[in-house]
């Protein structure tokens, strides 16, 4: 692999040394693969001082994952880590523990593994940089002349010696070439964290409506206590995700609570509407004229509960955080429909169905 990538590497050299400096002005590619390839079996390394240097400016940074203020302790953490022999994270982390004192391993103990990782990662870094600037200095020694636009593309095709690159053979053998990947990242850290989002959506949401369903139907006697008493909660949640399409707006945690607090604040309306429905249909003479008597009563104690609790949510609009803001204007807004869903649907719905549990009257 190491041949492969010293022969791309000085075929993409001597192409752009004859495209600056002419033909004939490249060193022979066989020569240049060659010497390509026992530079890149040395080791790159810094010396102690600069190694030093490099851990204590980074611990001295806002940067740093664990924040150390005494000056004395950062430099004889980066002298630890000049003087050691393995620096890598696993290495480095041990070296932390050692060093640091109990009182910060105590206040974050994950940070010290992610403080090991930055400053392994960064002296390599440096070290391959170094190394890098080593072999460009001794190519640059060969060609006879150095305008800077050559040097910059030079240390990019040498910056390809140095990549985490794996590279397959073109044609494997009978039993073939085995290998897994493992994808990392932000990226995959983001759909991750959408996954569990929708998941958390969908479970909370079924269940928020099954609960009210179950418990509507146990209050009031019936079945279609409890179906005619989810739809006025179903509109609104697909008022809701409606809104939320129209307008791009993302499910993300803060507006995948608004459902589930629908569910348990839009029955409220619904359980005092068919309740003073119930108790009307008792006292008046037919159907219609309770329906008339509770939109008059309980209807405008709905709509008066729904404009205040939607006012005290748009506080929110104050907020400069967008997921705030967003939170709570589609609750305020889901308030206001679920309360009209209960005071106009919900009586149409009666009218029609006329179910048996609202009593004597129907």
């Amino acid at each position: 692999a190491q041949a492969f990538v010293a022969r791309r590497v000085a075929r993409m050299i001597s192409l752009d040394v004859e495209a600056r400096l002419g033909a004939g002005a490249a060193p022979d590619q066989g020569w240049l693969s060659t010497w390509l390839l026992e530079r890149m079996r040395e080791k790159a390394e810094l010396p102690p001082k600069e190694i030093s240097t490099l851990v204590e400016q980074y611990l001295s940074s806002d940067e740093a994952e664990v924040e150390i203020e005494d000056g004395g302790l950062i430099r004889k953490i980066a002298d630890a880590v000049a003087g050691a022999e393995n620096r890598n994270a696993a290495g480095l982390m041990r070296l932390l523990e050692d060093t640091l004192p109990a009182q910060l391993l105590k206040e974050d103990p994950d940070a010290v593994g992610f403080l090991a990782q930055s400053v392994a990662g960064r002296l390599e870094g440096a070290a391959r940089k170094k190394w890098r600037e080593g072999v460009l200095q001794k190519l640059l020694e060969r060609l006879p002349d150095r305008p800077s636009r050559l040097v910059d593309q030079l240390r990019g095709d040498l910056a390809i010696l140095t990549e985490p690159v794996l590279y397959m053979p073109a044609k494997g053998d009978d039993a073939g070439v085995e290998f897994s990947l493992l994808q990392t990242g932000m990226h995959y850290v983001s759909v991750t964290v959408d996954d569990g989002i929708v998941q958390s959506q969908l479970s909370s949401l079924g269940l928020a409506a099954v609960v009210a369903m179950v418990l509507l139907m146990l209050q009031l006697r019936s079945v279609w206590a409890g179906l005619i008493g989810m739809v006025p909660m179903l509109l609104t949640i697909l008022v809701n995700f409606g809104v939320m399409g129209a307008f791009r707006i993302d499910l993300e945690p803060a507006t995948v609570m608004i459902a589930s607090l629908v569910v348990g604040v839009g029955i409220d309306y619904t359980i005092h509407f068919l309740a003073r429905l119930r108790l009307e249909n008792s006292r008046q003479e037919d159907l219609e004229q309770a329906v008339v008597v509770s939109n008059r009563s309980a209807g405008r104690a709905i709509i008066i509960n729904a404009l205040t609790v939607a006012c005290g949510q748009l506080v929110f609009l104050l907020s400069r955080l967008q997921p705030l803001r967003i939170f709570g204007t589609l609750l305020a807004l889901a308030m206001i429909v679920s309360a009209l869903s209960a005071v106009a649907l919900m009586p149409a719905l009666v009218l029609w169905r006329r179910p048996r549990f609202l009593g004597r009257g129907d």
